[in-house]
């Protein structure tokens, strides 16, 4: 399995080759969010589960950051799924 920061990484590039910049941009400001929120011990993807995304989501309100530009995470789960 893929690691988010590669899987991420891909995605952005793909969008940056489409001229989709801002797109790619938003993408990642919110994977660095969900990195940030993992730190030095990442989830591996196939590991996320309900438990796992409330989690996160109680840690971006705690920072304040809970909107548009955090929606990549539902995103990314759909794409493992």
């Amino acid at each position: 399995m893929t690691d988010f920061a590669t899987f991420v990484n891909i995605i952005i590039d793909e969008l940056t080759k489409e001229g989709r910049k801002h797109t790619a941009e938003t993408r990642k400001y919110s994977a660095n969010r969900l990195l940030m929120f993992m730190g030095d011990n990442p989830t591996p993807m196939d590991k996320w589960d309900d438990l796992f995304v409330l989690d996160y989501e109680t840690w971006l309100k705690t920072q304040g950051a809970v909107g548009i530009y955090n929606r990549f995470l539902p995103v990314a789960i759909v794409c493992i799924l």
